[in-house]
């Protein structure tokens, strides 16, 4: 028991000991690395002239959609989705593609499908 005793209290002062030391210094030839400061800025909201590009542009390039008649505009706060396309897998891909490229905005589909009646 003593000697038990002896060890758990040998034990807690090394313990307490290391807590105390100051941190270690890097290798030698090695930059130190400092602490990044915390981020405190939201990230910058793309301008709605450039969302409603990018989508566009992907519609332009997404063959099911390239000679279909889908337009989109964006305002601070939505997507606009306008035009008519020939199928609901077309319709489905527009609000997927518009949705992917939003940031965020709601997405308003105002897209007819022709063959639905």
């Amino acid at each position: 028991m003593k000697h038990f005793l002896c060890g758990f209290l040998l034990m807690m002062g090394a313990l307490a000991f290391a807590q105390q030391q100051p941190p270690s210094q890097p290798p030698r030839g090695e930059i130190p690395r400092q602490q990044m400061p915390p981020d405190t800025r939201a990230p910058a909201r793309r301008p709605s002239a450039d969302v409603a590009q990018q989508i566009q542009d992907k519609f332009n390039t997404e063959p099911a959609l390239a000679k279909q008649n889908v337009k989109a505009n964006a305002t601070d706060s939505a997507v606009i989705l306008t035009g008519t396309v020939e199928n609901e897998q077309q319709h489905q891909m527009a609000i997927r593609i518009a949705q992917s490229y939003s940031g965020g905005r709601e997405v308003l589909d105002r897209i007819e499908v022709k063959g639905k009646a």
